[in-house]
């Protein structure tokens, strides 16, 4: 085996030496990791080079050299990098390893993570994390982070005319699948909707649910979806007592019509919004009885004590001094 072909290995980049027979000392590419060219320790030669570029990169020998020698290594086959031999040389299995991956234990219990070793529940709590942590965020911002009509969609067609993507499909934000487009939200346009990653079937002027009636389309494959038109003409009053359009006071979607997954996200945020409220009023309450407002009333009501304690005080000695008065004049008059 000779010199060239004893450390082209990527265990050479990889692997820690287990003995003197495989110390390589490698050219390393910190940006693309590579290492090349490798050759056995004793293989390199120290010695003085005419010229080095940026890169450390070498020429031994250079006629256009301008008399400035630099210390340098160079390989059998005539590569030299720079090398002054005092800095010891960089261990590359160490550097492409790194350090020890560690987890900091408040950030594990802060987000539900501690003592979870199931990876199916890992994966469910961290779903909710995000989903959380998307809540918070702003609608524009949960958009910039989804995926955008034209990455999504790359060429459309419909009945023989190319779509416009940016005018034909409509952007919905869904806390589980982030932007979800409607195609054909046009009420004008007599079109119909067609197949995406996460297709979801659903009227003009329904909002959109793909979590609970969404349909997956893989990617790679046709499609196809059976439909089924199912219309109900609910009778007015005294027939019955239903609500016209399904719009109730505390109905949420203003801008979209009655669907019946609405009241379950109806009751979902009328159970948040009550248990905010209570927060809130508890919140109230204890800066009331604690904060400045209950102090400062306290303060009040002891200066009003204490003036009136010590008013009395004073007067009570005035008088108790008066009757003293009288009564000695009283015993120098006899």
């Amino acid at each position: 085996m000779n010199l060239m072909e004893e450390c082209k290995s990527e265990r050479t980049k990889l692997d820690e030496p287990t003995g003197y027979d495989d110390h390589c000392i490698c050219a390393f590419d910190r940006n693309t990791h590579d290492a090349w060219p490798c050759f056995l320790k004793d293989s390199w030669e120290s010695t003085e080079c005419d010229t080095c570029n940026e890169h450390a990169f070498c020429t031994k020998d250079n006629k256009t050299s301008t008399g400035h020698k630099s210390p340098c290594i160079c390989a059998p086959s005539r590569f030299c990098v720079a090398y002054n031999g005092k800095t010891p040389p960089i261990e590359i299995w160490t550097y492409l390893k790194g350090g020890p991956p560690t987890e900091d234990p408040n950030f594990l219990e802060a987000m539900g993570f501690q003592g979870m070793t199931d990876e199916v529940a890992i994966v469910t709590k961290a779903k909710e994390n995000i989903m959380f942590a998307m809540a918070t965020l702003s609608m524009d911002d949960r958009e910039k982070l989804s995926t955008t009509k034209r990455e999504l969609v790359q060429k459309c067609s419909f009945n023989g005319k190319a779509c416009d993507i940016d005018a034909d499909f409509l952007t919905h934000i869904d806390p589980v699948f982030g932007s979800c487009f409607t195609f054909n939200h046009n009420r004008t346009v007599n079109l119909t909707s067609i197949r995406a990653v996460r297709l979801t079937i659903h009227d003009k002027d329904e909002f959109p649910f793909p979590d609970t009636f969404g349909y997956s389309a893989p990617t790679g494959y046709v499609s196809s979806f059976g439909l089924r038109l199912r219309k109900m003409t609910r009778l007015p009053a005294p027939y019955g007592d239903c609500v016209p359009d399904g719009k109730t006071s505390d109905y949420i979607y203003k801008n979209y019509e009655y669907s019946v997954e609405m009241p379950a996200a109806v009751s979902a945020v009328d159970l948040l919004r009550d248990f905010v409220n209570l927060l809130a009023d508890f919140g109230g309450q204890l800066g009331l009885w604690c904060g400045i407002s209950f102090l400062t009333c306290c303060e009040f009501v002891f200066l009003f004590l204490e003036t009136t304690y010590m008013s009395a005080e004073h007067n009570w000695a005035l008088y108790k001094k008066k009757k003293a008065d009288k009564e000695k004049q009283k015993k120098m008059l006899l």
